[in-house]
């Protein structure tokens, strides 16, 4: 099953008349596991990690792995979300490999062009379904270890920056 959601955001701080970019959500479930996660969509999710990435296809496969190995370890429903920001390098081709057996829900989000790190941010928070929500650099300039103390503070507070 291939379940394709578009949607447009329409932000009025986006600037006068500007139309943001249509949002293009990817859920393949096709068989074993399922492509894309092996949890239903509807089961809760206590965290959901969003990775906005642009032009990534030299590294995006690997911080994947990455992230997906961490999530899987942890002891609560979790969820990743990619947000390929316009890329014009394969990136999205990459990700979809690279989410193909995740050990947790996982979904791509397609832009059709650039705007920028902080926009791309805001729609994969928009998708994401976790009580506590927390983004990392496609780069993983900070690991994916570090999403267990931001989580923890967040059972704190309302919002955690590292």
């Amino acid at each position: 099953m291939r379940v394709t959601s578009s949607e447009k955001s329409s932000d009025p701080r986006r600037g006068r008349g500007r139309k943001s970019t249509p949002n293009r959500l990817e859920v393949d479930s096709g068989g074993g596991a399922g492509l894309y996660g092996a949890v239903t969509p509807t089961e809760p999710v206590a965290l959901s990690v969003v990775v906005p990435v642009y032009n990534g296809a030299d590294f995006i496969a690997a911080s994947i792995r990455e992230v997906l190995a961490h999530l899987a370890q942890l002891p609560y429903a979790t969820e990743l979300i990619v947000v390929d920001d316009g890329s014009g390098d394969g990136t999205s081709d990459i990700v979809r490999e690279a989410l193909r057996d995740a050990p947790v829900p996982a979904f791509l989000l397609t832009r059709e062009r650039n705007e920028g790190k902080g926009a791309a941010i805001t729609a994969g928070m928009q998708c994401a379904r976790g009580a506590h929500r927390v983004f990392l650099d496609a780069d993983l300039a900070y690991p994916p270890e570090t999403i267990d103390a931001i989580d923890a503070a967040l059972a704190h507070a309302d919002i955690a920056v590292a």
